[in-house]
């Protein structure tokens, strides 16, 4: 998890980057988790993925990580709340080395009470 922000804030300019390599090729789970300030006053935040695979081939895709319906949807501990959201479900993935670029397209110069970001990535069964 990219933890890197300074005073809470993810600036626009400022993709967080997650290298990651597959040692099998199959079928994946890929979680996006988005750690914050309790109360996050945005209800989602909308994000560009972009995702290059070990043969060089990239997609871009638009996702919007939904982060409150009514309260805060992740798991709450006094003021910190983590969410674990799917990214990819099923993703047929390659062996080798993968990289996922997460870009903030916040309408604002950054994006407040920011904690951390990152990736996991799970076999199916």
């Amino acid at each position: 998890m990219d933890l890197e922000f300074d005073q809470n804030r993810w600036y626009k300019n400022s993709p967080k980057n997650h290298l990651f390599s597959i040692e099998q090729e199959g079928k994946y789970d890929v979680f996006i988790h988005f750690k914050h300030v309790y109360d996050f006053q945005f209800d989602s935040i909308p994000l560009i993925i972009k995702s290059k695979n070990p043969d060089g081939k990239m997609d871009v895709i638009t996702f919007y990580l939904s982060v409150k319906k009514e309260k805060d949807r992740g798991d709450c501990v006094g003021d910190i709340c983590d969410l674990k959201e799917i990214l990819f479900a099923s993703k047929e993935m390659k062996s080798g080395n993968h990289e996922v670029s997460i870009e903030n397209q916040f309408k604002h110069d950054y994006l407040p009470n920011v904690l951390g970001i990152g990736l996991s990535v799970e076999k199916r069964q």
